[in-house]
């Protein structure tokens, strides 16, 4: 298994997109892509270079900062590569516009909610769903697990100071 980081809102935020993908079979997920100006570049290089053969869309809650970037990123119109920039991106051209989008009910564009405990692969990666309402109602952690090796996307579940949960 190999994780990729990709920084989103640099010098303004410290949200990150994770690129989680299988090493024997390239299978490969984008996690959280909510910024598409800067997680798109990486997926174009990966998925032109052939590096990955990206399969899904994965989220962990609703807000914006996490899942606003779906729609966009499955689109096939033209987008500028980076705020103020002339260039353009096609994404179009990367082939995820019927890209499966996994996560809570309530998030954007989403085309599958799994059921608690409910299991898929990445290749040979376990992924497991973990409901975990606290942070918002639909979040959800993503358990992974490659042979040995184990981790588990929080969103905002869980934060290193510890956090914030909106409930009723």
């Amino acid at each position: 298994m190999h994780i990729q980081s990709i920084p989103m809102w640099v010098g303004s935020s410290n949200n990150y997109a994770y690129l989680v993908k299988d090493d024997k079979t390239n299978d490969a997920v984008i996690i959280d892509p909510a910024n598409p100006p800067e997680v798109t570049p990486v997926l174009q290089k990966a998925i032109k270079g052939g590096e990955i053969n990206l399969t899904a869309i994965v989220n962990t809650h609703h807000h914006w900062d996490h899942a606003g970037g779906n729609k966009q990123l499955v689109s096939r119109r033209r987008r500028p590569a980076h705020h103020g920039d002339s260039d353009e991106t096609q994404l179009g051209d990367l082939g995820l516009e019927k890209l499966p989008i996994i996560g809570g009910k309530n998030c954007d564009g989403v085309t599958k909610t799994p059921g608690h405990g409910e299991s898929f692969n990445i290749g040979s990666i376990a992924v497991k769903a973990l409901h975990t309402p606290c942070h918002t109602q639909d979040s959800i952690c993503w358990f992974m697990q490659d042979g040995e090796q184990k981790v588990v996307f929080t969103g905002d579940t869980l934060f290193i100071s510890g956090g914030f949960h909106h409930l009723p």
